[in-house]
């Protein structure tokens, strides 16, 4: 005896698999308490000295990565806005609107790319490794749900 599957259960088991559309960046989308802010120099010039600092998150901070491809960070009383797209790679590129530096600095179009690790559902880490004329400068975002 043999099994037919009727053409209108075929054609709902077809169009589930097309339709399922995978979201790129699904690991990062959602609300993301900031647990710290790390950046190193390796200095400026011959005589520059490295240095670093590391800005631990307060219960206010956080990085809002919504499924539209915008994020908006509220750091230290300060708030951001941006676009983010995830490319290949575990890459994620940020293009900043206003970066509210925690010196006061203002820059307007900054744009950033990380190496993005979601170790879980609850951790995810964002590094950005930049060599410029003036060095190394080095940033680790550490975030958390």
């Amino acid at each position: 005896m043999k099994n037919y599957l009727p053409p209108g259960v075929i054609a709902i088991i077809v169009s589930g698999f097309l339709s399922c559309k995978k979201d790129a960046n699904a690991g990062i989308t959602g609300n993301w308490h900031l647990v710290s802010d790390s950046t190193y120099t390796s200095g400026i010039g011959p005589n520059g000295k490295p240095g670093g600092s590391t800005y631990i998150g307060l219960a206010a901070d956080s990085y809002d990565f919504m499924a539209n491809g915008h994020l908006v960070a509220h750091v230290a009383g300060n708030i951001d806005s941006a676009t983010y797209t995830v490319q290949a790679g575990d890459k994620l590129e940020i293009n900043y609107s206003i970066v509210h530096e925690f010196d006061g600095s203002i820059l307007k179009g900054a744009n950033t790319g990380f190496d993005l690790s979601v170790q879980s559902s609850h951790k995810a880490v964002l590094t950005s490794n930049v060599l410029t004329p003036g060095g190394r400068f080095s940033r680790i975002l550490v975030l958390a749900k």
